[in-house]
């Protein structure tokens, strides 16, 4: 059984790494494009401002927004 597991596994690698370079791909070509850069600027705007109002400092919020990941993001996409 682990044999086999292990075999379906190692069949799966080279599928599973194009599938992440697909995706990648995809998200580098959203990424180029001006109108990506302007709605992240509004919702990193649209953060910011939100919690200024409900009573957060300016520093607080830069704080916060500078680190909060983008929607859909990885955990690196600040």
């Amino acid at each position: 059984m682990q044999k086999s597991m292990g075999t379906l596994m190692d069949g799966m690698v080279p599928t599973m790494g194009r599938m992440t370079s697909v995706v990648i791909e995809a998200q580098l070509a959203e990424a180029e494009k001006p109108e990506t850069a302007e709605r992240i600027a509004t919702f990193k705007r649209n953060l910011f401002d939100a919690l200024v109002r409900k009573g957060f400092t300016r520093e607080q919020a830069l704080n916060l927004t500078s680190t909060t990941p983008l929607p859909g993001g990885t955990s690196g996409g600040k």
